[in-house]
């Protein structure tokens, strides 16, 4: 079989299994899902999803790594190039990142409403942490100020995924008139 022939048959066999479970934990929970189960709804063989993933642990962490530290990159380096962020870089950054959330937003309220999930959201949140402490001094004060900013940040994020409060617009708004006067505190290389 062709090189590209085969590519395409595992793209589609990866999409089978990653939407046949989340279609499950949807309906049954994160917790009562089994790769049994996945292969079944994905109408593949349980070996495939096995070798694939070898765990339902697997396919989400390989899921939310295809819909947002991937796409997280895409977002311009303009954006997070080593200068002290100004107002208007800030309400970039933080409008390309509710955009690529909304881009998967069904996704995301799943993996923040089951409380087997919630757990991953971390590596989420490390993602936008790792990028913004690129450009800062390691210091204490600038870890402090980090980490006060990314969960009140993540804070807003969370309750417009779930509660569905508020517009982009809205949010980043909110978000920079908190920020403003954080940002002061932080060193910049």
């Amino acid at each position: 079989m062709p090189i590209m022939k085969q590519n395409e048959r595992k793209i589609e066999t990866e999409r089978k299994i990653e939407n046949a479970f989340l279609e499950l934990v949807e309906l049954k929970g994160f917790e009562n899902v089994h790769l049994v189960d996945i292969a079944k709804r994905a109408n593949v063989n349980r070996n495939t999803v096995y070798l694939r993933y070898g765990a339902k642990e697997d396919i989400i962490a390989q899921i939310l790594d295809k819909t947002f530290a991937k796409r997280l990159e895409k977002i311009s380096d303009e954006v997070f190039k080593k200068v002290k962020p100004t107002k208007r870089r800030l309400e970039m950054i933080f409008k390309q990142v509710f955009e690529l959330i909304d881009h998967d937003i069904d996704l995301y309220r799943l993996v923040l409403t089951d409380q087997n999930l919630y757990g991953y959201m971390n590596s989420v949140v490390q993602t936008i942490r790792d990028k913004i402490a690129n450009n800062l001094v390691d210091n204490v004060k600038n870890k402090i100020a980090l980490e006060y900013m990314v969960q009140g940040i993540y804070g807003i994020i969370r309750n417009w995924i779930i509660y569905d409060i508020g517009t982009i617009e809205d949010n980043v708004k909110i978000i920079m008139n908190l920020l403003l006067t954080n940002v002061r505190l932080l060193t910049y290389k």
